[in-house]
């Protein structure tokens, strides 16, 4: 299957939108019906969601018995399910990468129209290890991947556009460039009035650093050994508060559940 990941918002539903133009066979609802309606305008095209956007494609949740079958099908998988994805189910991955202030601030205007709430990470932090994961999973399985940054997508949609027909070597991107509009990005002039992370003052400097060098490092291409030892390291001091926000969480919902 063509795997379609990345974080939350940043640009997977696009990706979707132009594989579908293309002629690929997409998976996955464009708008489902359990969401509420007012969530229909943060992604006019649709979302084509489903049950793999999390869980991954594998022998427990697909029906596919060959890969034959998906050889030409998208999905989007965010990159925990990218992770529990089986490696025979991969053909390529796309995977879309944003400027990480630009993430978080279109996050959270989703999370205004969400039943989901607001993020229970603080900000940067689902960015992190998102990206964090991929990496590890790329360096470990090696599928074909071609990286596509999203704010480079919106100026240079023929530029991407070749670049993944190159990738593929099929499909009709002279179509699917025509779902590419600059006006996409609703929340790039607010960011770039901010001058810098200040956007987002609970943000560390220095894990600010960190996330400038992420974001560079994925849509380059670029990971050298010292970048990997500096993300590593940042993981671990992360973990535990993120640990932590996990335990609160869960006895929450139980506490919840139990009323």
């Amino acid at each position: 299957m063509i795997i379609v990941t990345g974080h939350k918002r940043s640009g997977t539903s696009l990706m979707m939108q132009m594989l579908d133009k293309a002629g690929f066979i997409t998976i996955g609802e464009k708008f489902p019906e359990a969401w509420d309606k007012k969530m229909y305008g943060k992604n006019k095209e649709g979302f084509f969601e489903s049950k793999f956007i999390d869980q991954g494609v594998n022998n427990s949740t697909s029906p596919f018995t060959h890969r034959d079958d998906t050889e030409l099908s998208a999905v989007k998988v965010f990159t925990p399910g990218l992770l529990k994805t089986d490696f025979h189910y991969i053909t390529k991955v796309i995977v879309m990468v944003r400027d990480w202030r630009e993430q978080v601030e279109s996050l959270k205007k989703l999370y205004k129209v969400s039943s989901d709430g607001v993020n229970k990470y603080p900000d940067g932090y689902e960015y992190f290890f998102a990206y964090k994961n991929f990496l590890d999973d790329f360096l470990k399985r090696g599928y074909e991947t071609c990286i596509i940054d999203y704010n480079d997508l919106l100026q240079n949609p023929e530029e991407n556009c070749e670049r993944l027909k190159s990738f593929f070597g099929v499909g009709r991107w002279d179509l699917a460039k025509n779902q590419v509009k600059d006006k996409l990005n609703t929340v790039k002039d607010k960011v770039a009035k901010s001058g810098n992370h200040k956007l987002n003052p609970d943000v560390e400097d220095s894990f600010a650093e960190m996330l400038d060098k992420l974001y560079n490092a994925i849509k380059s291409g670029t990971i050298d050994e010292p970048m990997q030892e500096q993300i590593l390291a940042w993981a671990q001091s992360l973990k535990p508060t993120v640990d932590k926000i996990n335990e609160e969480y869960t006895a929450k919902k139980l506490a919840e559940s139990a009323k």
